[in-house]
């Protein structure tokens, strides 16, 4: 959470959130109550029929958007291309940008349908696993016929469950959180576990548009990224956990975006952590293990909600130790890749047990992405014996698991986004393996469920274990 900075202009301030916004950034208080309390609600899509206003606005507003000509940014192709060339992923501007992405979107759905009070629907996969149905209905502009991912068929458990959602958002540690530290957009840095699974799974499983950077195409693409922004609602507020203070994610200036009329806007990252409070919220929903309501109902409330988001903190991550693999790794579909890093014994038993034991974090590094994203892989740490994609997760040496979001689309090149990283959490699995001299990494590729695969495999460059200072997670 940023400092809001004091040289911030009322017209900069206004244009990036609103009168509100800037009431809240000022100390005004006569209508901040009335106004929080009247913001749109983004509302669960399972709760909405088919025929609800919500969906009926969501429709007028794409079918507005694709009859605009190409000459206006507001027109439906264009705002996809906003995302194909200038979102970010496998950095902490990821959330940011897209949550500023997903309010500017919204401010033209109202403006194209006179609808001042339109919130786009969010899709809680967590409790309906399944694309919801009103994407899949013939002859519907909430319809983009290029998905892979038949009617009905769920997300698998294992990426969007309650179990596992509650273990990333029990993370409190922004870069572990929101994905890794970055000066710019791009390239990609490193994939945390929130982008690394439910995101990027749910993103491949649907495929089509939804499984490149031309995502936005599918209309699915804004519940998903509601439900990816409402997670960090949960963990940001209801659960109090900070923002990176660090300048150099609160004061990235964002010039990706177009405004209600079409009119190019600029918006500095830190002040993206405001719109939830003033310019949009969440209909209740289970996320995780809780429900997830952040509320405001005195002005007590808002002024701590402001001092909160204000004063934020640190997102670095304390390292003890590294040990690391600098070798390449050709990981395939069929086959279990191990790479050992050599790790002391003792040394190993005694960061991992006891009072004092910390968190220990492997990040696979310089990963070449695959053909296609229509794998996702296993981690798992020292298993006894070879693993394969039939050993279950409940396997005490499964770490984790994570997907791939590649930019390509048929007939539309690809932009190169460069070799990425993923982080994943081992500490656990290493506690079960007992004091031994290595860390065994076992790679899984895994075939989604009932596609083809065109992705044979991918590469990793290196790997390394960090042990940090960071407290061990409670059990989920």
């Amino acid at each position: 959470m940023a400092m809001i900075r004091s040289d911030l202009g009322r017209r900069d301030f206004l244009a990036s959130g609103g009168a509100l916004a800037f009431t809240l950034a000022t100390g005004g208080c006569e209508q901040i109550l009335q106004d929080i309390a009247n913001r749109p609600t983004r509302r669960n899509i399972a709760e909405l029929a088919s025929n609800d206003p919500i969906l009926q606005t969501y429709r007028s507003a794409i079918s507005q958007m694709q009859a605009l000509p190409k000459t206006d940014n507001r027109n439906w192709t264009n705002q996809a291309s906003i995302h194909y060339n200038s979102c970010p992923h496998g950095t902490w501007f990821l959330l940011p940008w897209h949550r500023a992405y997903l309010v500017y979107f919204e401010r033209i759905c109202q403006k194209l349908t006179g609808n001042a009070t339109f919130a786009l629907p969010y899709w809680n996969w967590t409790d309906n696993p399944a694309v919801p149905d009103v994407f899949y209905a013939s002859g519907d502009v909430l319809n983009d016929t290029t998905k892979v991912l038949a009617k009905g068929t769920p997300i698998p458990a294992e990426f969007v469950s309650h179990s596992v959602l509650e273990g990333i958002l029990e993370e409190t540690n922004f870069q572990i959180f929101g994905s890794s530290k970055a000066t710019t957009l791009r390239p990609p840095v490193g994939d945390g576990p929130l982008e690394a699974t439910p995101h990027n799974n749910v993103h491949g499983l649907i495929g089509g548009d939804m499984g490149t950077y031309m995502s936005p195409l599918d209309p699915v693409f804004w519940t998903h990224h509601a439900m990816l922004d409402f997670c960090w609602v949960d963990w940001n507020f209801d659960r109090n956990n900070q923002n990176p203070n660090d300048p150099t994610w609160t004061d990235l200036t964002i010039s990706n975006f177009f405004d209600e009329n079409g009119n190019p806007v600029n918006i500095q990252t830190g002040i993206t952590q405001l719109f939830p409070i003033f310019t949009y919220q969440y209909e209740p929903s289970q996320i995780g293990a809780t429900i997830a309501k952040m509320l405001v109902r005195s002005q007590q409330q808002a002024d701590q909600l402001k001092a909160f988001v204000q004063k934020g903190g640190s997102a670095e991550i304390p390292v003890r130790y590294r040990f690391a693999l600098d070798r390449a790794q050709q990981v395939n579909v069929g086959h279990t890749a191990t790479a050992r890093i050599p790790v002391p014994a003792q040394s190993l038993h005694q960061l991992t047990e006891g009072a004092g034991a910390n968190r220990l974090l492997l990040t696979l590094q310089r990963v070449e992405p695959p053909a296609a994203a229509d794998f996702f892989v296993r981690v798992f740490v020292n298993a006894p014996e070879t693993v394969s994609a039939a050993t279950p997760i409940t396997d005490p040496h499964y770490a984790g698991s994570f997907g791939f979001f590649l930019n390509g689309r048929a007939g539309m090149p690809g932009m190169a986004m460069g070799q990425a990283g993923y982080m994943v959490d081992v500490t656990t699995a290493l506690q079960q393996a007992g004091a031994v001299g290595h860390a065994d990494i076992q790679l899984v590729a895994v075939p989604y469920h009932g596609r083809p695969v065109a992705g044979r495999g991918f590469a990793v460059g290196g790997l390394e274990l960090a042990v940090t200072e960071l407290g061990l997670k409670k059990p989920n």
